[in-house]
């Protein structure tokens, strides 16, 4: 197989790590019960760059939505109570 044979599939690859707006703040306000101001501080992140995320005036990026599902994978778990994620 030579570079131009590449498969669909293979194309967006990252989409299935992709997280919509509405997703982003239900996860923030349903999961994690935290404001903007402390979503950002958890992702290391300014405040403006979550609201911008939730306004959809920019994409969420695909690091951060898998982050995000990993952090809502071990919350409750024991590294959520000790990183504080209860």
């Amino acid at each position: 197989m030579d570079d131009n044979d590449i498969e669909d599939n293979d194309l967006d690859s990252n989409d299935r790590f992709k997280m919509s707006a509405a997703e982003f703040k239900q996860i923030r306000n349903e999961e994690f019960i935290m404001t903007q101001k402390e979503m950002s501080e958890l992702l290391g992140v300014d405040y403006e760059t979550v609201s911008s995320w939730e306004l959809r005036r920019n994409p969420i990026p695909s690091p951060i939505s898998m982050l995000v599902r990993i952090l809502v994978e071990i919350q409750g778990s024991e590294y959520g109570e000790k990183y504080g994620l209860d």
